[in-house]
């Protein structure tokens, strides 16, 4: 039980800031547009494990892999256009939002 204090203790502060990141930020954010050019699911491994989705954009001539929940996977298709919105973050910790370009 002292490990799962341990993780579950260490894991607070990581969520806090990152919720504090993202409930403070007021930055305007830049708009990418990218073309889903591929999409993949990776299966874990394990008794509790979960399948990871994927959709893959090419960025500046590579390939970039997004992890999305199934809904997003599901409702985008290959040669979809993903925006891509760039906040700043209240902690200049970048993060990105998504949504279809419809």
């Amino acid at each position: 039980s002292f490990c799962c204090v341990v993780v579950v203790s260490s894991a607070v502060p990581y969520f806090t800031i990152q919720n504090i990141n993202y409930a403070f930020d007021t930055s305007t954010p830049i708009k990418y547009e990218y073309r889903v050019i591929d999409k993949r699911i990776s299966s874990g491994s394990g008794r509790y494990s979960s399948n990871i989705y994927y959709l893959i954009i090419e960025v500046d001539g590579n390939k970039e892999e997004l992890k999305v929940n199934k809904r997003v996977y599901s409702d985008f298709e290959i040669n979809e256009t993903i925006d891509l919105y760039m906040y700043e973050g209240f902690l200049n910790a970048t993060y990105y939002e998504y949504e279809e370009d419809n």
